[in-house]
C-alpha cells in the first residue's frame, strides 16, 4: 500500500507563526521557546484633541 502521508501537507496556520504557547498567569505568557513574556499597558496623551503647540512639543520630546 502507498504511504501518502509525506505528500499531505497541512497549510501553515497562524498559530504556527506566533511565539506564544499559553497564558500562565494574569499578564504572563509562556512562549514556545520556554521564555516568559510580560506585557504592560500604556495609554499616551490624546493627540487628536491636542493643539498645534502641544503636538510640536510632543514631537520634539520624541525626536
Amino acid at each position: 500500500m502507498l504511504n501518502l502521508a509525506e505528500y499531505r501537507q497541512r497549510p501553515a496556520l497562524l498559530a504556527d507563526w506566533l511565539p506564544w504557547a499559553g497564558l500562565v498567569a494574569s499578564g504572563v505568557v509562556l512562549n514556545k521557546d520556554g521564555s516568559f513574556q510580560r506585557t504592560a499597558r500604556f495609554r499616551g496623551p490624546d493627540l487628536d484633541s491636542a493643539t498645534q503647540g502641544e503636538l510640536v512639543s510632543t514631537s520634539a520630546r520624541l525626536n
